[in-house]
């Protein structure tokens, strides 16, 4: 059932925006089930602009924003060029959410691979470069000490 509803949206067909919300969710979820594989990442990138049709302000988005947090610490999310991509993506998504997303990144550091605290460094890097506006601002007001151990 997902699948239709995942080409339904890819497809933009009447009333795609009312599918999305459950689509994007169950897929976010399932790409990040221990036997998740690349696909499933794959498949979140590209349905990435249906999450641009949830508030993000409203206080029922909250789990939304922690699956999307926990995204930042899956290996699926690290390892792959698509989960890599969606979390450069999910960085300019909300502005507020990126003090948090920079937090789940920071308290990964003490444990950290060099492999992935590389990979980090290159999704913030990558966050930045594409950025605009209140986004841009918001990645670079974090103080330069805490980024130097990311990046």
């Amino acid at each position: 059932m997902v699948s239709v509803c995942e080409a339904w949206f890819l497809a933009q067909a009447p009333e795609y925006e009312q599918i999305a919300p459950q689509t994007i969710s169950y897929l976010l979820l399932q790409s990040l089930q221990e036997s998740s594989k690349g696909i499933d990442t794959k498949r979140v990138y590209a349905m990435r602009s249906a999450l641009t049709l949830l508030d993000f302000n409203d206080p029922s988005s909250q789990s939304i924003k922690n699956i999307i947090l926990h995204a930042y610490i899956h290996p699926q999310y690290l390892t792959t060029v698509d989960g890599r991509r969606f979390l450069v993506y999910a960085m300019g998504l909300h502005p507020p959410m990126i003090g948090q997303i920079y937090s789940t990144i920071r308290n990964q550091i003490p444990n950290a691979s060099k492999t992935t605290l590389d990979t980090l460094g290159d999704v913030i890097y990558r966050a930045w470069k594409s950025a605009e506006g209140v986004v841009l601002q918001k990645l670079g007001m974090v103080p330069l000490d805490r980024r130097k151990h990311v990046l």
